[in-house]
């Protein structure tokens, strides 16, 4: 366990930023659609709820942060809903 903490506090991780963020919740929606196959070792099943769940919080992060996105961050968020949007839909058929 000892050993397990110092690996942990020794990776360096890249620094947050809002398009990552982005790119993190919209990963997971993926993961949901069974799009994206999960990181070993963990199991997430495709749930078609939970992955309008994350869409849905990206809408909501997007509309929040109207006016305070640079203009390549405002695009990217948008580019990221449409894709899921479109998939999510897909996924239903």
């Amino acid at each position: 366990m000892q050993s397990e903490k110092k690996d942990d506090q020794q990776r360096e991780l890249p620094p947050i930023d809002f398009t990552s963020f982005i790119m993190s919740l919209g990963t997971q929606a993926m993961m949901y659609l069974g799009d994206v196959k999960p990181p070993p070792g963990m199991d997430v099943k495709v749930d078609r709820e939970a992955a309008r769940h994350m869409i849905d919080v990206i809408e909501m992060l997007k509309n929040k942060s109207k006016g305070n996105l640079e203009p390549g961050e405002e695009k990217f968020v948008e580019e990221i809903l449409h894709n899921l949007r479109l998939r999510f839909l897909n996924a239903g058929k």
